[in-house]
This record gives C-alpha cells, sequence and structure tokens, in this order.
C-alpha cells in the first residue's frame, strides 16, 4: 500500500474508534418512565333527586321517534311516578292522590302496548299504585289478572316451599331463573289475591336469631 493511502486508512480507523452512530446517552423508555400514583380516595357522586331523573327522562322521550326507545323511557318515567308518590306517602303528606300520575302512566303504557313483553311487571306496579291510593279492590283484579294472563311471570312463584331459596334479600326457586325481592314479597302478603286462605292467613311475620 502506498505511504498516502496508508496514511489515510490510519486517519480513517483512529476517526472510527472515537465515533458512533449511537447517541451517548440512550433514550428513555417506558420502563424508565416514575410510576403512576392512583389517589385511593373515592369521589363522591353528586345525589340525583328523582324530579330530574324524570326531566332527564323526558328530554329523551322529545328527542327519540324509537318506538322500544320511547317504550323504555315511558316505563321509567311510570316508575319514578311510583315511587315518588311512596316517599310523598313515607313523608308527612298521606294524600293518596300522590298515585294518580302513575297509575294512568302504567294503565296507558298497558292500553297502548298489548304485545310488550314488560307487561306482567306493569300489571304489579300498577297493582301497588292501587294499592297505596287504598283502591285494595281493583289491586286485587289487577294481581288475579297478573296470576291468570302471566302464570310464569317472575313476580309470581310457583314452588314447593323446599324449594326456595333465600339470599340477599331475594327469594328464589332452585334451579330456575324466577325470584322475588323480599319488598315483593310484604306486598304480595298483605294483598293475598290467590292464599290458601283455608291453612294460611295473610300477613308477614319473621323472626332471627343471632348467636
Amino acid at each position: 500500500m502506498k505511504p498516502a493511502a496508508t496514511l489515510t486508512a490510519m486517519i480513517l480507523l483512529g476517526g472510527c474508534n472515537g465515533f458512533s452512530l449511537l447517541p451517548e446517552t440512550p433514550e428513555a423508555t417506558l420502563a424508565d418512565l416514575p410510576p403512576a400514583r392512583i389517589n385511593d380516595a373515592q369521589e363522591v357522586l353528586p345525589r340525583v333527586g328523582l324530579t330530574e331523573v324524570a326531566r332527564n327522562y323526558r328530554a329523551v322521550l322529545a328527542l327519540s321517534d324509537d318506538r322500544q326507545t320511547r317504550l323504555t323511557v315511558q316505563h321509567r318515567l311510570a316508575d319514578i311516578s311510583l315511587l315518588d308518590g311512596e316517599a310523598s306517602m313515607a313523608g308527612a303528606s298521606r294524600d293518596t292522590g300522590h298515585f294518580d300520575d302513575a297509575i294512568e302512566a302504567y294503565e296507558a303504557l298497558l292500553r297502548d302496548n298489548p304485545d310488550n313483553p314488560d307487561n306482567d311487571e306493569l300489571l304489579y306496579q300498577l297493582a301497588k299504585a292501587y294499592d297505596f291510593s287504598g283502591d285494595s279492590a281493583r289491586s286485587l283484579a289487577l294481581l288475579e289478572r297478573l296470576s291468570s294472563s302471566y302464570p310464569q311471570s317472575a313476580h309470581l312463584l310457583e314452588a314447593a316451599d323446599t324449594d326456595i331459596e333465600f339470599e340477599n334479600g331475594t327469594f328464589k326457586v332452585a334451579g330456575t331463573d324466577k325470584s322475588v325481592n323480599i319488598g315483593e314479597v310484604a306486598f304480595a302478603a298483605y294483598v293475598p289475591h290467590n292464599y290458601p286462605l283455608e291453612t294460611l292467613e295473610p300477613g308477614l311475620n319473621e323472626q332471627a336469631f343471632f348467636d
């Protein structure tokens, strides 16, 4: 190799020893990020009253043309009216007229939607509204209609007492999806539309023992 070429090669090789395409300081990776800390304190959600909930549902009703959506919203509004009546009855006011709106809403839903698969629930809620309003005869008639028209309704349990399981405030028929909560049982106990009255006295009593 010629001296000039040798010298050039030595300079290039020497330069390579001090030059690198890699950065002197490695770039940070995800592993280098500091750990994220989550605040363990739970945020308290604001409480929303029935009036505001009903207002929101009515806004949806005004905007939607979908039949199923409207049916669901109207059902919810009827339930809110019933809850509002119960809250008023539990307070100082004993005016049974608090349930008029709920009764009107449930009756309209049943009249206008005869094929609604949730009509058994509507009948049950309507029976409750009539009972709370003081019209026990009308409530009884509706429960009889529920029993005859929807014998498989979840609001009616037809099973031997040995098949009934109770857990977390709900009575269930073992091996099925049938269930009723304790409130529904209490209501049915005081509006006995299909009791075996010759062997069972209407009403609900409960005893519990703690060790």
